[in-house]
Parts: C-alpha cells; sequence; structure tokens
C-alpha cells in the first residue's frame, strides 16, 4: 500500500519558489518539487507518521534527476539507515522493489546531479512509498538465563526481561537450537527430556503480539549431574515365542516396571 499522501508531512533541504516539497507526493506528476539551483547535496523527506516496514520506493524525475542518490530511513530524523544507493541514477521512473528497511521517516538523498551547471537543481515529480505500517519493531533480547536448578533430566531457569515499544507477549526457551519450553510472560521455565551427565546450551527469544522475535539472549551452559536413579527395573516375565520359522524366532513378554520409568 503507498504510505505518502498529501496529508503527511514533507520537507526538503530546499524548495524553488514554485515548486514546494509537497508537490512531490500529491499524485499529480504534473507538479513538481524542486531544489535550490547548484548546490549538493540535496534531500526530500517524508513523514509517514508512525513506523512502517518499506518494501518499495517509486521515483519519477523531472529532467533535472540524479544521478547518485541513496533511499535512507530513520526512527527519529536524527539516526539514519541505508537501504537503497546507486551512482547510476538514469532519471524518469525509478521503481525500487525488494527495499527492505523500517522507520518513521524515508528520504531522498542526493549527492550528484544529471544537470551539474549552476542554474540547475533537483526535480522530483511524484515520490511514492510503499510499505505496510503496525507494530514492526521486534523486543530487546532478553537478559542471559542463569540457572535456577537442575536435575539428570530436566534444568530449571530464569532470565531478565525483554522490552517492547508496544509489549512483549512471551518466550520461547531453546535448548540447543531446539525450543524446549514457552511462556506467555513468565520469565523462567524448566525444559525437561535431558539425559544424565549431559553439556546442554539454553538461549530465550522474546516475542510481541505481531509475531516481531527478539534477537537471542546469551547463551547459559548447563551440565546435568549424574543419574541418581540406582533402581533397575524388575525383569521382564512370560517370555515365550509368537512365531517360529527356518531363519526366526519371533517373542513376546509381558512388561517390566521401574521407580522412574522403562526406557527400552
Amino acid at each position: 500500500m503507498p504510505c505518502c499522501r498529501r496529508e503527511n508531512r514533507v520537507t526538503a533541504s530546499s524548495a524553488g519558489g514554485c515548486c514546494p516539497a509537497a508537490n512531490a507526493v500529491d499524485g499529480d506528476s504534473a507538479t513538481r518539487w524542486a531544489s535550490a539551483a547548484g548546490v549538493d547535496p540535496q534531500w526530500i523527506c517524508a513523514d509517514l507518521g508512525a513506523a512502517v516496514h518499506i518494501s518499495r520506493v517509486r521515483l519519477q524525475w523531472d529532467a533535472s534527476c540524479v544521478t547518485a542518490y541513496e533511499i535512507d530511513t530513520s526512527p527519529d530524523h536524527v539516526t539514519w539507515t541505508k537501504i537503497h544507493a546507486t551512482t547510476a541514477g538514469q532519471g524518469g521512473v525509478e521503481d525500487l522493489t525488494s527495499l527492505d528497511g523500517t522507520g518513521r521517516y524515508v528520504r531522498v538523498y542526493g549527492t550528484e546531479r544529471c544537470r551539474t551547471d549552476a542554474s540547475k537543481g533537483y526535480s522530483l515529480q511524484e515520490f511514492g512509498v510503499y510499505g505496510s505500517a503496525g507494530d514492526v519493531r521486534p523486543p530487546s533480547p532478553p537478559g542471559t538465563p542463569t540457572l535456577v536448578g537442575v536435575t539428570p533430566t530436566t534444568a530449571t531457569i530464569e532470565w531478565t526481561a525483554a522490552t517492547d515499544d508496544v509489549g512483549v507477549a512471551g518466550y520461547d526457551v531453546y535448548r540447543d537450537g531446539q525450543l524446549c519450553a514457552s511462556t506467555t510472560g513468565a520469565l523462567t521455565a524448566t525444559c525437561g527430556h535431558l539425559g544424565p551427565n549431559g553439556s546442554y546450551g539454553f538461549y530465550v527469544n522474546a516475542r510481541d503480539a505481531a509475531g516481531n522475535v527478539s534477537q537471542a539472549s546469551g547463551t547459559l551452559a548447563v551440565k546435568t549431574p549424574p543419574s541418581d536413579d540406582h533402581t533397575p527395573p524388575s525383569a521382564p516375565a512370560n517370555v515365550h515365542t509368537t512365531a517360529v520359522n527356518s531363519t526366526s524366532i519371533g517373542l513376546a513378554w509381558t512388561a517390566s516396571s521401574d521407580d522412574v520409568g522403562v526406557t527400552g
């Protein structure tokens, strides 16, 4: 969906008397933004009103186009992230697809004009930004987990909370890259199905209600103790044949019992 409309605030480094910055987002290619003449660099910036994930920017230039420029995004109009750059601008319509950036502000930052004489500047007829609004910012990473308790087959860990601009919805705990526990806000969890005297690595991701996932926390190394189960299972009983032929014998028996559990 297009993000730049007339109601969005558009600013520029300069503008000729004929052609204010807002002309570049009015949907009319007969109007244009024109910068001051003979000055590099120049920029035009749109305030989208909220954070947007930007996937496409469409530029339609007048004859005074730009040879070298970049597309930048910013959450605050202070810190800028470059999501596209070229030194081979051709003018006309430049439809930049497959972009991947997030910000409330998006700007075209030009450093070299197509028409380099002092009487010419930058002239942009249309500045279209496309993307999806909503919560696109992931939570911060949770704190590195610490060990609460460990048995030969389980480990309980805890961690400090992540932060999010909207709110953290839950946490996922991973053991050596495999999901082993999830919470809806609790900062502690237990992972089971471990082996005695084994070494494991645990880390945590935070997620928000929009499905954005944080970077992983630091990894906690855990070694389980040797097994404290010293009672063997009972002997299987009633062993008997179920089939006999010239090359094999089928067997069956009644189950053993064990205070912890028979594994095989």
